[in-house]
């Protein structure tokens, strides 16, 4: 009986920790979901995406600064903590936009106009890597401390993570991957109901065989 009410508080805290930080993803990508009834996610309208491309980079951000304190979070502490955390990371943002605005159009091109399916995987598996790495940028951006670095600087050691920790890169490639099939494919139901969790197991992973004060420390900031 006590390990059938063990399991019944674990699943509702867990499906309650997992509905707000839903909640809070859906808030973050608004003008993505406004988007989608306008426009449909293609390569043809990515011109029109670069925002809400924006705005998704900014939610996953928020995400990885709400999780540690999630059950405490307030709605009215989001709204604070929202245009701060924007402003103390924008450019960051805009940077890593960029990059993965270039990912999708080097995509777009060998997708017309390459024939070999074995190099289109290639290229996808090592975009994905590269997106991995991105995340451990994000992580990183979470500390003052770390804000001091060049983002050259925490790019590279965004890599170097990636290529140490396979087991960790293997598992959030899988998560990327599924994220890029549901925005492709169901973009509407990515924000409603998927996007906050897979950002939550993508932010746990990361900080399996990952220590952001010990790299911090490393640092000598």
């Amino acid at each position: 009986m006590d390990l059938l009410n063990k399991w019944t508080v674990s699943g509702v805290t867990s499906f309650y920790t997992i509905f707000l930080v839903n909640t809070y993803f859906i808030l973050s990508n608004l003008v993505g979901f406004l988007a989608l009834f306008v426009f449909k996610i293609s390569f043809t309208n990515l011109l029109f995406f670069i925002i809400p491309l924006l705005l998704l980079v900014q939610s996953i951000i928020m995400q990885f600064h709400i999780l540690p304190d999630i059950e405490s979070y307030s709605l009215k502490k989001f709204f604070k903590d929202y245009p701060r955390v924007f402003k103390e990371n924008w450019q960051t943002e805009v940077l890593i936009t960029g990059i993965l605005v270039l990912i999708l159009t080097d995509l777009k091109i060998l997708m017309t106009y390459t024939n070999s399916a074995v190099f289109l995987l290639a290229v996808l598996i090592t975009s994905i890597f590269l997106m991995n790495t991105l995340l451990f940028v994000l992580l990183m951006q979470t500390k003052k401390e770390s804000r001091q670095l060049s983002f050259g600087k925490k790019l590279t050691s965004g890599l170097m993570l990636s290529y140490r920790l396979p087991q960790v890169t293997l598992l959030n490639m899988v998560y990327i991957g599924v994220s890029i099939f549901a925005i492709q494919f169901v973009a509407i139901y990515y924000i409603i109901f998927i996007g906050g969790f897979i950002n939550m197991l993508i932010w746990k992973n990361l900080q399996r065989r990952f220590s952001l004060e010990l790299y911090i420390n490393q640092m000598n900031l």
